[in-house]
């Protein structure tokens, strides 16, 4: 015997909901302040389903922005940095640290 499928949409038991009074409150506060009559069940969707529709966006827009790239263009390559000239460089000795040059300021 074949199962009946049904085709319910994900968030259908959302509708089926009733209207609470503080959702019925503002969509006429909605309709004087717009002067366009909204639906109160509308209403309640909007604000009962903001969140959940701001989450499957973000998610979507994050695996969006993992697809691989293609590859960046290869730049020419720059010659390399000349070397300056060190001043109070240090070199690290077995024997400690040796000061290849050193300023000294006294204080009197």
């Amino acid at each position: 015997m074949a199962t009946k499928k049904t085709n319910t949409a994900p968030l259908a038991a959302h509708a089926a909901k009733d209207i609470t009074p503080t959702m019925q409150t503002f969509a006429e506060w909605l309709t004087t302040q717009t002067g366009y009559k909204v639906d109160p069940l509308s209403v309640q969707l909007g604000s009962a389903l903001r969140g959940t529709w701001q989450a499957e966006t973000r998610a979507a827009k994050e695996s969006a922005s993992a697809a691989p790239k293609r590859a960046p263009r290869k730049l020419a390559e720059k010659p390399a940095p000349k070397p300056r000239a060190k001043r109070g460089a240090t070199i690290a000795t077995a024997e400690g640290v040796v000061i290849a040059e050193q300023r000294h300021v006294e204080v009197a």
